[in-house]
């Protein structure tokens, strides 16, 4: 008769609902006529119990069947769920699942077992009755590093290099932000990316996907005015009020991300920043950088954006390549102080790259 079954705090055995119900007494007798006991039909036992109870011909049912209980219901008691679950689940003619709520009376009312028990029946009948469900691999969370590392992966053009082709270059990939009539690149420009535009831009081979650094700012212009001419859309870098809004995201970011903060292992104060940079100053500039979409993106606008909080400080428009209000954001040597969220971090070649803005 069915080809699914979804069961809402169901009665399977009225035997045991006459004991468990808080009106089984009343209701059963008057809906069976006496109690369990009571001898009819030449036995010892009321027949119509066994007659009227579904359990008594689980046998029959090859349906799928997904059951549902609230754990506080008097008027179907949660064990009847059991008995239905137990039943069907010892014939096996029938696939069968149990979900019961915990604190919940005959009708769910809580907001988010109402959800998973729609979303559960939901499923139940996309996989039996509709044959669309596609089993979900509940070992994997969204939240997890290992997604983070699978979306990250995933922006990688085919030669494993983050960017898109253009024209025979590698050009950085960017995304709308909203409203605005502009696009933000996702990642900084990385070493591969400059390379289509200066041929003589060196680099160690595992590091194409590294944040380019050690350029002026001149040279990040003249890389912005490239793109424009090589792909005929306007390309530029942020200008002053884009970067503040994105200094503002990246302060937020930086202590989670690759700077002093993350760097030392512990919530690194102020006066300890020196005392650490001695420690830093044993190793090569590029030993500290990481390779571009290390960390999670934040979100600016509709924007997912990677290392905004850290790994290197940004060029922008307006500035002296050797003044601090050049730069914005902050790169692997500098310290995120949360009592002062506006000052720009200081310009040191080796940890200022760039992204790019299309409008």
């Amino acid at each position: 008769m069915f080809r699914a079954i979804g069961a809402g705090a169901g009665n399977v055995n009225w035997v045991s609902d006459y004991g468990t119900c808080m009106f089984g007494v009343r209701f059963d007798q008057s809906y069976i006529g006496g109690a369990p006991w009571d001898s009819t039909g030449g036995t010892f036992y009321n027949r119509a119990y066994i007659e009227k109870s579904p359990i008594f011909r689980m046998d029959q049912v090859t349906a799928p069947t997904i059951i549902f209980f609230g754990s506080e219901d008097r008027a179907v008691p949660r064990d009847q769920g059991w008995e239905h679950y137990r039943a069907l689940q010892q014939v096996g003619k029938a696939p069968v699942r149990f979900l019961w709520f915990p604190d919940q009376p005959h009708g769910i009312g809580k907001l988010t077992h109402q959800t998973r028990k729609l979303n559960e029946e939901i499923e139940w009948f996309d996989r039996w009755l509709f044959g669309t469900y596609e089993e979900p691999n509940r070992a994997f969370k969204d939240d997890s590093p290992l997604a983070s590392l699978l979306k990250r992966d995933s922006l990688a053009s085919a030669d494993g290099y983050y960017g898109i082709r253009n024209s025979g270059a590698l050009i950085p990939e960017v995304v709308p932000v909203g409203e605005d009539t502009i696009s933000i690149g996702r990642f900084h420009v990385t070493n591969k990316q400059y390379r289509s535009y200066d041929s003589t831009h060196t680099f160690h081979p595992l590091r194409g996907n590294y944040p380019v650094t050690g350029i002026s700012l001149d040279d990040a212009r003249n890389y912005t005015l490239w793109l424009s001419e090589h792909t005929g859309a306007s390309w530029r870098l942020p200008n002053s009020d884009e970067a503040a809004r994105l200094h503002r995201t990246a302060h937020s970011a930086g202590p989670k991300q690759n700077t002093l903060n993350r760097l030392a292992g512990y919530d690194i104060t102020v006066d300890e920043v020196a005392l650490l940079r001695r420690k830093i100053d044993l190793l090569p500039p590029g030993h500290l950088l990481m390779e571009v979409g290390s960390f999670d993106p934040v979100t600016v606008g509709d924007a997912e954006i990677y290392d905004l909080g850290g790994n290197v400080a940004e060029w922008k428009e307006h500035g002296d390549e050797h003044g601090s209000d050049s730069v914005y954001g902050f790169g692997a040597i500098h310290y995120v102080d949360g009592r002062d969220r506006k000052s720009p971090p200081e310009h040191n070649p080796g940890f200022t790259g760039f992204r790019v803005i299309r409008e």
